[in-house]
């Protein structure tokens, strides 16, 4: 079981080393790149999380940003995902309304993201909500 605990703390890494690429690709203006690159480290801890539960991850489906956008104008619905670095927070902003994901820096270390992501009330503890940013604490790339 050693193995399965530096296994998985070798794929935090390796997603970690993702979220630093993303957030480069938002820095440059590559939005698509930047999702993709989110999106490929977060796949590496589930597809490793997967394998460990007994599925096989093998058969999970890769997500381009195309696929996810067709999913999203379908349903009218938006993604976004929060990647915490010591920088900062990086929010990628994938929507129905738009052809290309939108990201944004947010200046919210992990410890106030925490205290802003709040569970509603009376519902299951795996959901959540995250109330509007404001414009001062958030800046468009």
């Amino acid at each position: 079981m050693a193995d399965d605990s530096i296994l998985r703390q070798r794929c935090k890494e390796v997603e970690g080393l993702y979220l630093l690429a993303s957030w480069l690709a938002a820095k440059a203006g590559k939005s698509v790149q930047s999702f993709y690159f989110a999106e490929s480290g977060r796949a590496i801890t589930l597809r490793h999380e997967l394998g460990l539960a007994g599925a096989d991850s093998a058969t999970a489906p890769a997500s381009s940003f195309q696929q996810a956008h067709a999913m999203l104008l379908e349903d009218s619905a938006a993604l976004l995902t929060l990647g915490v670095t010591r920088l900062g927070t990086l929010a990628v902003l994938v929507d129905h309304q738009h052809a290309e994901p939108r990201t944004f820096f947010l200046d919210l270390p992990g410890s106030e993201l925490k205290t802003i992501l709040t569970p509603k009330s009376g519902a299951d503890e795996k959901a959540w909500t995250m109330p509007p940013c404001t414009s001062s604490r958030s800046t468009n790339v």
